[in-house]
């Protein structure tokens, strides 16, 4: 373990201090291999996609055929069920080829009629701590 006086904060870029400010400890983790994973993690987020106000009848096939028209690529749909009923929750995250893929898919998707639903598409956005664990 390593201990409270060793722990320092990273110098993050200013375009990615939003995302990520972790302590880390010098010592433990070279200064090239942070700058690699947080310009990996940027660049993975530009090509996630949210899409909102889904039909709860939508599948991943029918999300993977309709967002690789016009020859864009699909590389994952991921569509989150409720824990308790198994039913879809009505969105999906959608990860493109590159990031010129995603964002003509924003320009092709968002607003279009898909199952009956009008489609929400966005950048996906990186996930705030906090919520959970509720009291009465």
């Amino acid at each position: 373990m390593i201990s409270e006086a060793r722990l320092k904060y990273f110098a993050i870029p200013a375009p990615l201090k939003q995302r990520f400010v972790y302590p880390v400890a010098f010592a433990a983790i070279p200064a090239a291999t942070l700058t690699l994973y947080f310009n990996h993690e940027s660049k993975f987020m530009a090509t996630r996609l949210y899409v909102g106000n889904l039909n709860f009848t939508t599948t991943e096939d029918t999300l993977r055929a309709a967002f690789s028209g016009g020859g864009r690529t699909v590389r994952a749909v991921s569509v989150p069920t409720d824990r308790e009923t198994g039913r879809p929750r009505g969105f999906a995250f959608i990860e493109m080829g590159s990031e010129a893929d995603a964002k003509a898919a924003i320009a092709a998707m968002n607003g279009k009629d898909l199952d009956g639903r009008t489609l929400k598409v966005n950048e996906a956005q990186e996930r705030t701590p906090g919520g959970g664990g509720g009291r009465y």
